[in-house]
């Protein structure tokens, strides 16, 4: 069955999160060393964006979603490209119980481009992999420290970086992730998340949006 396929019919099931379902896409079992883990969200100084819908599959075929997401952290030393120790604060998405996340879906709205994104990717087994794996450094407890949260950046044009965040706010850098066939979409190709924006970009750019990107080429860094 294809991706989309797929999708189509799970979002068609009842609206009771988690779903239990069989995944296409199951590539064995990932026992996670803690209980939770979740994902946050970034974007570059005064280029803001909201997160309407995330869907996340774990890779017990297990799927859950979150509907309207609160804004996400937007990072002043993201100025020209990402602050590579950024942290993001607000909005922590748990999930509880889960194994390892497979495939996630972001519906995202961007302010400057004024487009509705659809965001899919998969996560394979050295992201698995990694996430049971203790870091090299331990807690200020001496207790291990595991990458269980996912740092999502968005940006103009649609980019999305992802990187595990650093446990601890001890400065060290957050840890980049490459997933498999991440691919951005928008207007007519959306799929599942056709009709899902909030419309944010119908009203007028904030002013002190309009003025940090004046006289800047879009878009307005490398992301």
């Amino acid at each position: 069955m294809k991706k989309s396929l797929l999708f189509t019919f799970l979002l068609s099931l009842t609206a009771c999160q988690p779903h239990s379902q069989k995944s296409a896409f199951n590539q064995g079992d990932y026992k996670l060393p803690f209980d939770k883990w979740g994902f946050v969200f970034i974007d570059p100084w005064k280029l803001r964006t909201l997160v309407t819908d995330a869907i996340v599959v774990d890779t017990t075929g297990r799927m859950y979603r979150f509907h309207t997401l609160d804004l996400p952290g937007n990072d002043p030393q993201s100025i020209g490209t990402w602050n590579t120790k950024v942290r993001s604060l607000p909005g922590y998405n748990i999930i509880k119980n889960a194994a390892p996340p497979q495939y996630i879906v972001l519906c995202w709205d961007s302010w400057v481009d004024k487009k509705h994104y659809e965001t899919s990717m998969f996560f394979n087994k050295p992201v698995w992999q990694r996430m049971i794996t203790p870091l090299e450094h331990n807690a200020s407890d001496g207790g291990p420290l595991w990458y269980n949260t996912l740092l999502f950046g968005l940006a103009p044009g649609g980019t999305v970086k992802v990187w595990f965040q650093a446990s601890e706010d001890d400065g060290r850098e957050n840890y980049p992730i490459t997933p498999i066939n991440m691919k951005t979409l928008s207007g007519d190709n959306l799929d599942v998340c056709k009709g899902m924006s909030q419309n944010i970009f119908s009203k007028d750019m904030a002013p002190d949006t309009a003025e940090f990107i004046k006289g800047k080429k879009y878009p307005y860094g490398n992301w």
